[in-house]
């Protein structure tokens, strides 16, 4: 019985602004395809609880991609969910022909199997475990879009890297302040005032340690 929390599925996603799959410099060094959110569902998937192949590798999956040139782009599930667990739809309404993603456990196969039968106390033991880890299906939204990519996480600092690409060349002041703001939703409360924010810190940045020469405000002219 002590197994049994972790026989139960449930939805198995990235942290929204996990690095990998989602960092700024690595997309822009190896193209769109590297964003491995951007493909159909993602990287959600139902799985076992506590097996998440999203998570894993903390500060070492990113740099996994960098040195390879490969998105770590393994299902949330691990390959597992489609073993152990059952992903259904159900609409939110009639005009909801996506709906939302619900996981249950594959024990209701088994319990069902055994229901009406004479088992022994070892099968019965296991269905009543099974029984108490199913649970309630768990749903989850499907996601849709492409996932959105992130800056490193000193983007909120005067020598970040989006600073310094900006230096460089590489960025124009306005995807500056488009990387703090995607940087400031994800990371930071719901109430900042992100835009206003981003835009102080970017003028702020170019007062106190001047563009080059030649840097560009916008993308569009660069």
């Amino acid at each position: 019985a002590d197994l049994a929390p972790c026989l139960r599925c449930v939805p198995q996603r990235p942290l929204p602004w996990a690095m990998h799959c989602a960092d700024d410099q690595y997309i822009r060094a190896f193209g769109p395809a590297a964003n491995c959110g951007a493909s159909e569902g993602g990287q959600t998937r139902c799985g076992p609880i506590g097996m998440n192949c999203c998570r894993v590798l903390w500060g070492h999956a990113e740099k996994t991609e960098y040195f390879s040139g490969v998105p770590w782009d393994l299902p949330c599930d691990c390959g597992l969910g489609r073993k152990f667990c059952s992903e259904k739809v159900q609409p939110v309404n009639l005009a909801d022909a996506d709906g939302r993603r619900c996981c249950e456990t594959n024990t209701s196969r088994f319990l069902a199997a055994t229901s009406n039968t004479e088992v022994s106390d070892e099968v019965a033991g296991a269905r009543l475990m099974l029984s108490e880890a199913a649970g309630p299906p768990q749903c989850f939204d499907h996601p849709t879009g492409a996932k959105l990519s992130y800056p490193q996480e000193d983007t909120l600092t005067y020598t970040s890297q989006a600073f310094l690409e900006v230096e460089a060349g590489l960025l124009s002041e306005e995807g500056a302040v488009s990387a703090c703001e995607r940087h400031s939703r994800a990371r930071l409360p719901p109430e900042a005032a992100h835009e206003l924010s981003c835009e102080s810190l970017v003028a702020a940045r170019r007062q106190f340690i001047p563009w080059p020469t030649g840097v560009a405000r916008s993308d569009e002219s660069s």
